[in-house]
């Protein structure tokens, strides 16, 4: 083998264990779709990507990735953003579909839902917008 040939930090190799990553993370999402929860590290940067990637109403209607209020001094339609499920809370929880029952049925945990939260769709007529979407976390 030439010098430089042999797999090291940098190059080939780090673009082929990037996309690895990448192929593995979709895997897990597809396999957490189908009710499998693989999500409990609180800081998986990959995940967090690839859940960001989603358009918002998927990220509502999956059980691994969590749709979060961006708040900001001037909230607008749009400000919201995927990442990862994190969490025995987050994680299985379909934002979209899930309620109090499917939440609070886990141990420690509480659901939360504003009164005015309206998906991020343009085809859904709402008359009171605004807030959180729903969500299922730690009491």
């Amino acid at each position: 083998m030439r010098a430089g040939a042999c797999p090291g930090r940098g190059g080939l190799y780090s673009e082929v264990m990037k996309a690895l990553k990448i192929l593995a993370a979709g895997l897990l999402l597809i396999l957490g779709a189908a009710g499998c929860n693989f999500f409990d590290d609180e800081d998986d940067e990959d995940f967090d990507l690839l859940c960001g990637a989603m358009q918002p109403l998927a990220c509502l209607d999956s059980a691994v990735c969590t749709l979060d209020l961006v708040t900001s001094s001037q909230p607008s339609a749009g400000d919201f953003r995927c990442r990862a499920a994190r969490g025995p809370c987050e994680s299985g929880f379909r934002q979209a579909t899930d309620g109090p029952k499917e939440c609070e049925s886990r141990e420690g945990c509480d659901y939360f839902a504003e009164p005015c939260f309206c998906p991020p769709d343009p085809e859904i007529l709402c008359f009171c917008a605004g807030g959180a979407p729903p969500s299922c976390s730690r009491s």
